[in-house]
């Protein structure tokens, strides 16, 4: 039996694992955390909308955008899960990839949205932190991943 960390492959040899189990742990939260967040933005333009004085449009561009968001943090957080526990290059690649949309979507939340909460602001700092943490152990996964590749 192989101890733990170390995979055991098909001749009987044993070679350490690449994943990582910090990347999992934080993409595991993350889907979660985006769930929740997704759930109070909703309320809060649904707030936003009956309390302040929004210009035409704006407001469903703003809803789209963050399902845009939602749709694509889905996928980042799946092609990191399946990265990372695979050991693939190229899912992991694309979930870090993705990591630079996620973090543009949401900056434009936080910077050009037409009102920012007090609390949007903290949540979506919340969100930012994980996306960098994430791509920081992505990238540290991906470079393992890489080096254990011949060439």
């Amino acid at each position: 039996m192989a101890p733990p960390g170390v995979a055991q492959s098909k001749g009987g040899v044993f070679k350490p694992s690449l994943s990582s189990p910090q990347w999992q742990i934080f993409l595991y939260l993350h889907a979660y955390y985006m769930a929740a967040l997704i759930l109070a933005e909703f309320l809060i333009y649904i707030w936003k909308v009956s309390i302040l004085p929004y210009p035409d449009g704006i407001i469903v561009f703003d809803v789209v955008l963050l399902l845009l968001i939602g749709l694509m943090e889905v996928g980042r957080i799946f092609w990191g899960m399946k990265g990372n526990l695979t050991e693939r290059r190229l899912a992991c690649f694309i979930s870090i990839a993705m990591s630079v949309t996620s973090l543009c979507g949401a900056l434009y939340f936080v910077l050009w949205q037409t009102y920012v909460l007090m609390l949007e602001f903290i949540l979506l700092a919340i969100h930012m932190s994980f996306v960098v943490l994430e791509t920081i152990f992505g990238i540290v996964t991906f470079s393992g991943i890489l080096k254990s590749v011949p060439p």
